[in-house]
């Protein structure tokens, strides 16, 4: 297995995500369920960011409110 970790920045809103995932390698000859495996890391490395992100928003937007109020 690949260890992948990412570091993601958006600029705009100087947010930054951390997502640790395990892809595994990919096999010297085409086999269906390492593809499906694969692909199933990548799906999940793709939610994980995606919720990590809108948890991030929520929260600054929280913090925004609070000092408005």
């Amino acid at each position: 297995l690949i260890k992948c970790q990412m570091v993601l920045s958006w600029k705009v809103l100087n947010t930054v995500a951390k997502v640790t995932a395990y892809i595994p390698e990919p096999k010297q000859e085409y086999e269906v369920e390492n593809q499906r495996q694969i692909l199933e890391s990548i799906a999940t490395v793709k939610d994980q960011l995606n919720f990590s992100f809108q948890n991030d928003l929520k929260e600054e937007q929280d913090t925004y409110n609070y000092f408005l109020s």
